[in-house]
């Protein structure tokens, strides 16, 4: 588990998490994170333009956070990183949306695939 450590410190826990995944360079792995700014057209086309394997996931408003605002999110993104450089570009284009308390999740297996 990597927990960010604070404001000011997203370089710094984006390098941090790189460097663990890729000294553990175990593939593939799947990175899920909530659209909650709308930008699922620019991330399609970056994952795209990188021939990186993606599924958008429609939540239908059932995804639900509960913070500061409440959201109901719509679509959840997929990412799978098949390899150490895959990694480095999905980390670089997405981690900023840890730091801003969206919901993000690396994992080794596709553990959030299921039906609503």
């Amino acid at each position: 588990m990597h927990r960010l450590s604070g404001e000011g410190h997203v370089e710094e826990g984006r390098d941090f998490l790189m460097a663990f995944l890729t000294h553990q360079a175990v593939f593939p792995l799947y990175v899920h994170f909530v659209d909650e700014y709308e930008l699922s057209e620019d991330f399609t086309t970056f994952f795209q333009k990188h021939q990186i394997d993606y599924t958008i996931d429609d939540c239908g408003g059932n995804l639900k956070s509960y913070g500061y605002k409440r959201y109901n999110y719509y679509s959840c993104i997929t990412v799978k990183i098949q390899n150490i450089a895959d990694l480095l570009l999905v980390l670089n284009k997405t981690y900023w949306l840890a730091s801003e308390n969206v919901f993000y999740c690396i994992s080794h297996a596709d553990t959030l695939t299921f039906e609503w």
